[in-house]
């Protein structure tokens, strides 16, 4: 019995086509440089990545969710990645291909 054709093929392009990581090293950077915080390393942001926004307020500015102030941070960073997201984002490797 033959398949029927799809009509849409969906997928999730942040971290699984795309690696958009280093579009989050400058925005975890410029938000510890907004409060006068040394940057961390790539390698460090990069291994906080795929756990979200939260994740990476709470390792940028080491505070805790709960802590008063926390999701105004968070959304303070989800404003410096809109300027950044897609500028150094590239495809996985053999992606081009799917």
């Amino acid at each position: 019995m033959p398949l029927n054709k799809p009509a849409a093929l969906l997928f999730d392009l942040d971290g699984t086509l795309m690696d958009t990581a280093m579009d989050f090293f400058p925005t975890v950077n410029q938000l510890r440089q907004e409060h006068d915080l040394p940057p961390l390393a790539d390698d460090t942001i990069r291994e906080q990545v795929s756990n979200g926004g939260r994740a990476l307020t709470r390792l940028a500015l080491n505070m805790e969710f709960d802590q008063v102030g926390f999701e105004d941070k968070r959304d303070r960073l989800l404003e410096i990645y809109c300027q950044h997201v897609g500028h150094a984002s590239v495809l996985f490797p053999d992606m081009e291909a799917v």
